[in-house]
């Protein structure tokens, strides 16, 4: 294993971890009929932060996908499952819920500012491995 798939191994396995936490915390909150688009949106999450590491035959495809979703929200005037969660997600969105129950009062600009950088994050490492290490 290369030393830049290890440091990417590493980062995902944190971010996953962090994610884990948080939801398992936040779910304990609400009733689970309420917390099934928040366990949707968080499997969907852990998904976004695993592209770097996905095999290169997969990642072909799915390197694309961080691109997509802001033409989803722009579509939408909001993320589709974020609107799905009613209660249990702030009316900030649900990145906003994840990273104010990590940094308790946070503002909105600066949550939005974390999400672009985690999203252009993923992009890079999954561009980098796909024209460096996938040939």
């Amino acid at each position: 294993m290369k030393k830049i798939d290890k440091i990417l191994l590493i980062i995902a396995l944190i971010l996953i971890l962090a994610t884990t936490i948080v939801v398992i915390t936040m779910c304990t909150k609400f009733p689970l009929a309420q917390c099934m688009f928040f366990y949707v949106h968080t499997l969907f999450l852990l998904f976004l932060i695993s592209i770097p590491l996905h095999p290169c035959w997969l990642l072909k495809y799915t390197m694309f996908v961080p691109l997509i979703l802001p033409a989803i929200w722009i579509a939408f005037s909001a993320c589709p499952l974020t609107v799905m969660h009613g209660d249990v997600v702030h009316k900030n969105g649900y990145i906003y819920t994840l990273i104010d129950a990590v940094a308790p009062g946070i503002s909105l600009h600066q949550a939005r500012a974390i999400d672009g950088l985690i999203v252009l994050a993923i992009i890079y490492a999954a561009s980098y491995r796909r024209w460096n290490m996938c040939k």
